[in-house]
């Protein structure tokens, strides 16, 4: 259910700010629930939610798993649009090895060095 809440969330903030503030405070909400600690425990977390992109998929999933990492690849493919993918990483491999499509192009941050709770006073 927390997995949920936190995809419809990701999904809706996505459209008002950068996938690295979206991460930050969808930690900072799920900061009292269990950790998802094991490649194991983040896959079978990822494959129970439904629906969103595979970028809101990767922040609800990355924000409950402290060690995750959210890679972003390309990928062209022949007379057709650009491919881009997103998906989890743990210890610099993807959580699930069917996932990766196309070549990394980027890590999203996911440490910050800003306060999203500043001048909330």
């Amino acid at each position: 259910m927390l997995d949920g809440a936190l995809l419809l969330l990701a999904r809706s903030l996505l459209h008002v700010m950068p996938p690295s503030r979206v991460l930050a405070v969808l930690r900072i909400l799920s900061a009292k629930a269990p950790s998802l600690r094991t490649s194991e425990e983040a896959r079978s977390h990822a494959k129970a939610l439904r629906g969103g992109s595979c970028l809101a998929r990767s922040l609800a999933i990355a924000a409950r798993t402290p060690t995750a990492q959210i890679a972003i690849g390309v990928e062209p493919r022949r007379g057709s649009r650009l491919f881009a993918h997103a998906w989890i990483e743990m210890d610099g491999r993807p959580i699930d090895p069917s996932e990766p499509a196309g070549e990394v192009i980027a890590h999203l941050k996911t440490h910050f060095g800003f306060d999203l709770t500043a001048g909330s006073d």
